[in-house]
């Protein structure tokens, strides 16, 4: 039964190279109280064939860097425990560069998301402010910069032409009052008071007017200040909420480091206690090969020995029955 249990031996599915070797020693064990024993190169053999398809690359490795009949079973087990600590902690690294991408993921698309508003926001500020100076004529038309390479014929000064020449202008009004003066000298009182109250009329229209132009540049004004200011303190939001996010990064990433180093030195001491309870048994194992080596070589000595005794007596027979014959008296024919 325990013979048929090691030739059926394998490792299980999810079980590590301490579980599997603590199976496999106590049938080795088993069968030794019942003197049926092993040697090194078939227990080495013996364990990398119950090994899994996933080891199939490091058993293969193993097989062509090493010499299985003179590998001892404790460094091959010492390699398969390194080997299967690395796949782990290579598994485990994977698994925190998965959730720390998830993190950040997450936090740069909340980021990107409340850039892309700002941004959004601004422009719409930055095409008003464009509307407003463009009303408010502060940028440079196409229509002045020709104006300005214009030369009038009457003052020879850039600008304007003949014909919206302020001298010219100015010489036709000084001509047309002469004239108004020598038709309507009679009645240069009533004009004169006809003409101040159009002038103060039109004073009065043209100061309401620019009144209220002035009033509407002041609410266009306030308001963008508004939206200036309002997306100032935004700024200055995103920017804390930003420098806090950095940091909760930085705090996230030195737990994950400080857990990796913890779970590692927890892993790295319960393999060292595996391979000290391991190697133990396995002293224990060697102790008792050499004993019964020890009483196996006894047994064949006193067998060998009462083999040549045994064979030293049956000479001894053959010789005094060879001298009985030649003592005896020759037969009377």
């Amino acid at each position: 039964m325990l013979v048929r249990e090691y030739e059926m031996f394998s490792m299980k599915e999810n079980e590590n190279i301490s579980g599997m070797l603590v199976r496999f020693t106590n049938i080795i064990n088993s069968l030794k109280s019942l003197n049926k024993c092993y040697t090194n190169s078939e227990m080495v053999r013996k364990i990398l064939r119950c090994l899994p398809k996933s080891w199939m690359p490091k058993v293969t490795a193993i097989e062509e860097a090493k010499d299985l009949n003179t590998l001892p079973l404790e460094e091959l087990l010492g390699s398969l425990m390194t080997h299967e600590m690395t796949i782990k902690n290579h598994e485990d690294d994977e698994e925190q560069d998965k959730k720390k991408k998830k993190v950040i993921a997450f936090k740069s698309s909340t980021t990107d998301s409340r850039e892309e508003d700002s941004d959004d926001e601004m422009a719409l500020i930055t095409k008003r402010f464009k509307k407003y100076l463009a009303k408010k004529k502060f940028g440079t038309s196409k229509t002045e910069t020709k104006k300005e390479e214009i030369i009038c014929f009457e003052c020879n000064k850039p600008g304007h032409y003949k014909s919206e020449c302020p001298r010219l202008k100015k010489t036709k009004d000084t001509i047309k009052k002469k004239k108004a003066m020598l038709d309507t000298w009679s009645d240069s009182d009533e004009s004169s008071s006809d003409e101040e109250e159009n002038q103060e009329v039109a004073q009065i229209a043209l100061m309401a007017m620019n009144d209220s132009d002035e009033d509407e540049d002041e609410n266009e004004v306030s308001e963008l200040l508004d939206l200036l200011e309002k997306f100032s303190l935004e700024n200055a939001s995103l920017k804390k909420t930003i420098k806090a996010l950095n940091r909760e990064n930085a705090s996230l990433k030195h737990e994950i480091e400080c857990q990796s180093n913890k779970s590692l030195d927890d892993k790295t001491i319960s393999l060292e206690k595996d391979y000290v309870t391991i190697r133990s048994d396995f002293d224990n194992i060697d102790d008792t090969i050499y004993y019964d080596l020890k009483v196996a070589r006894r047994r064949l000595k006193r067998l060998e020995q009462k083999l040549a005794a045994s064979k030293t007596i049956d000479t001894c027979e053959e010789t005094s029955g060879d001298d009985s014959d030649s003592d005896a008296p020759p037969a009377v024919a």
